[in-house]
């Protein structure tokens, strides 16, 4: 039984693994202050478990130690964070490996144990991110961008007559009231964003390579995208595992 947590800028989603399959997922709100007390009582899963290990990706430096004394002061275990020092199935070409985002770098490892290399790898969140791992295979990095939930509440907060909305798909182009007008040019206008991005990365390849997606909003860009071949929400639980058991083979 393994425990993998994905801490993301705005969620942080846990998995149980049984053996290579999830057999529970749980998610609550990314607390930076959080204490151990304060994810113990907000997860249930945690409460009735003994795993043999805690994998962890996290984009949020502040709640490394809280993670780090949960698993050791519930099951006794150490955490393991993943990041560009750990035990990766490729060779990374990135100026500052440190600086890139652990979840790039588990998200492109689990994609490369599904589909070999060159591979490209999107994560559509709260930040979007697409990624090329190259023959080799080689993570090369890729491109970071504002999230599609992002990038509508900006156009909310920082208009005086523009309605929020909720981020879903757009059944046609053309939107006859202001609220559909908005949401056509947040979705199509951010598939175009990201196929137009995939398709420059393509260009540079010899072959094609598969694309892979996940994040909260994967499964919504991949209905209309023209390159997003698959969406895996549980890619980055996927690569954990993986990782985990490398380290501790």
């Amino acid at each position: 039984m393994l425990v993998t947590v994905d801490i993301g800028n705005t969620s942080t989603k846990f998995a149980l693994f049984e053996d290579a399959k999830i057999v529970e997922r749980e998610k609550i709100r990314t607390v930076r202050d959080a204490s151990v007390r304060d994810v113990y009582d907000a997860t249930e899963m945690l409460r009735s478990i003994s795993p043999k290990g805690l994998a962890i990706s996290s984009v949020v430096r502040e709640v490394r130690d809280t993670y780090t004394l949960l698993a050791k002061e519930l099951w006794n275990r150490e955490a393991l964070f993943c990041d560009h020092k750990s035990k990766l199935n490729f060779e990374i070409s990135y100026e500052e490996p440190a600086d890139c985002g652990p979840d790039r770098l588990v998200a492109a490892h689990a994609a490369v144990v599904k589909f070999g290399s060159p591979v490209i790898v999107c994560d559509f969140g709260t930040a979007t991110t697409i990624d090329l791992v190259n023959t080799g295979p080689v993570y090369c990095g890729g491109i970071i961008a504002p999230g599609i939930e992002t990038m509508a509440q900006s156009l909310f907060r920082d208009t005086s007559r523009l309605p929020k909305i909720d981020v879903g798909a757009a059944h046609r182009v053309v939107g006859n009231s202001t609220e559909r007008s908005i949401r056509s040019g947040i979705y199509f206008g951010y598939i175009g964003l990201a196929d137009g991005i995939i398709g420059r990365m393509q260009a540079q390849l010899e072959k094609p390579a598969p694309v892979i997606a996940t994040g909260g909003f994967a499964e919504l860009i991949a209905k209309e995208s023209e390159y997003v071949d698959e969406s895996d929400r549980d890619l980055i639980h996927k690569g954990l595992h993986d990782i985990w058991h490398r380290e501790n083979s």
